[in-house]
């Protein structure tokens, strides 16, 4: 890649971490130079927004994800900011119980949506 276009699409990752790309056998740097600006775009169309998820028992916490993400990739930030695991979590609204396979895209959960959280 050349360094003008690691510098322009560098802000527009927000990982510490370096991205590599694999280098194919036929390695062409105009395809590399394409699915690392692809790579970057689709960073940009994920949109994040924060969940509220209550308890009842005093604990509401807030959790930053993208709406492409599963329920069970909620359960584990979740988790991780209750110090709890993931599989003793049951996340639902009303008497709708999300299961853990399917985005929040899919169940329409918006940004600054409240969710009620069980634990098992």
């Amino acid at each position: 890649l050349h360094k003008s276009s690691i510098s322009l699409c560098r802000p527009l990752l927000s990982s510490k971490k370096p991205v590599i790309l694999r280098k194919d056998p036929c390695h062409n740097p105009r395809t590399s130079l394409i699915s690392f600006v692809s790579f970057a775009v689709a960073i940009l169309n994920a949109v994040m927004i924060e969940v509220v998820l209550n308890d009842r028992l005093g604990k509401k916490v807030r959790v930053k994800c993208n709406e492409d993400d599963t329920i069970g990739d909620l359960k584990k930030l979740a988790a991780a900011q209750l110090g709890t695991r993931p599989e003793k979590l049951k996340i639902q609204k009303w008497y709708t119980v999300y299961k853990d396979h399917i985005t929040l895209e899919d169940y329409e959960i918006h940004d600054g949506m409240g969710l009620e959280l069980y634990y098992q």
